[in-house]
């Protein structure tokens, strides 16, 4: 049960601090996802043994669930180190079911954590924009994707529900104001031009990935190791996405389109 009074004490989290920074060194760069991209298979997973911290058993798969088999092993790793470093239990399980955003955005706001409160907020703006772009695009009933919106974010409800039946340029217009227009107008370009979600799926991460970055300023706090979590998260989902594709020859172009930003 969550204590409404309980209190953070920050220096308590000074050797998970330390512990997190010392594994973020081995976190993968933009840079180095772009060396993957154009390498072969073989030598695309040497790449991401040696720059990261992913088993050598990668070398080793034949398929698409060998892969899905290490990666899923390697995130519960980076999943029990967490908890085993955060002071405040209820972070963690609420971090790995974000579909109750109200409740960990309850969580967040009692432990005061500012950082998670508006990654937070942001988290379910986003979710309410792909949300939008998917069912609209599907003709789906107005009122099941009301049903459907999540409320823990800065823009209303409403403000979806008003432009849903109208014509997508009043949805630009109607959202022109906020944080997420450059998002949604590139999101647009692209599903008018290539009738794939490939380009907002990469613009959502890449606006959660900026804001995650923030948590490398704060010094002691559950924040950067919740921060790595969400940035290797990322991460493995960003391998995934380019040994699939070499697995499956993809042509290296779409991957690219949904090929998002990383931590470092």
């Amino acid at each position: 049960m969550f204590d409404r009074k309980q209190k953070i004490n920050r220096l308590d989290y000074a050797f998970g601090v330390g512990k997190i920074r010392a594994k973020e060194a081995k976190l993968l760069t933009k840079k180095d996802l772009l060396v993957i991209l154009d390498s072969g298979l073989e030598e695309s997973l040497k790449v991401i043994i040696e720059k990261s911290d992913y088993p050598e058993g990668l070398l080793e798969i034949k398929d698409s669930s060998d892969l899905e088999l290490i990666l899923d092993s390697h995130l519960e790793g980076i999943v029990s180190l967490i908890k085993g470093l955060l002071k405040e239990k209820e972070l963690i399980e609420s971090l790995l079911s974000l579909d109750n955003l109200k409740k960990f955005l309850e969580i967040a706001e009692k432990l005061k954590l500012s950082f998670l409160v508006s990654y937070l907020h942001t988290f379910s703006d986003l979710l309410n924009i792909k949300l939008f772009f998917r069912f609209k695009n599907l003709k789906k009933e107005e009122g099941e994707f009301s049903k459907n919106l999540f409320e823990a974010g800065y823009i209303k409800k409403e403000s979806y529900l008003n432009s849903y039946l109208e014509p997508w340029e009043v949805f630009l217009e109607n959202f022109s104001h906020t944080k997420y227009i450059s998002l949604i107008r590139d999101s647009f370009e692209y599903l008018t031009k290539e009738n794939s979600f490939l380009k907002l799926e990469a613009e959502i991460n890449n606006f959660l990935i900026e804001r995650i970055r923030s948590a490398k300023y704060i010094c002691f706090g559950p924040e950067p190791l919740l921060a790595y979590y969400l940035a290797k998260k990322n991460e493995i989902d960003l391998i995934r996405l380019l040994i699939l594709a070499k697995l499956n020859d993809l042509p290296k172009e779409k991957v690219l389109v949904r090929l998002n930003d990383t931590y470092i």
